[in-house]
């Protein structure tokens, strides 16, 4: 499963899950990573996991930053398991 958020703004992500079962949550390069934008992403992953709780991996490493609200944002109470930020 490939998911793209679909929007050609700055908000831009994609997701992927491995055969794993570990959500892959990668940002576009030279982004700076807002509270709206990690709501977002957030949104997305827990359409994927359909209630399901899962790893998420985040790939930061090519944002340029990333908002202390972003973080607020990924640390909110989702369908997420467990979450790693990479980068």
């Amino acid at each position: 499963m490939n998911r793209d958020d679909g929007d050609d703004g700055p908000n831009r992500f994609h997701l992927d899950e491995g055969p794993e079962g570990i959500v892959r949550l990668t940002w576009d390069r030279d982004l700076r990573v807002t509270a709206a934008m990690a709501k977002q992403a957030m949104a997305a992953v827990d359409e994927v996991n359909a209630g399901r709780p899962r790893p998420l991996l985040v790939r930061m490493a090519r944002t340029t930053a990333l908002d202390r609200e972003a973080r607020e944002q990924l640390a909110e109470k989702t369908s997420i398991a467990a979450i790693a930020l990479l980068g």
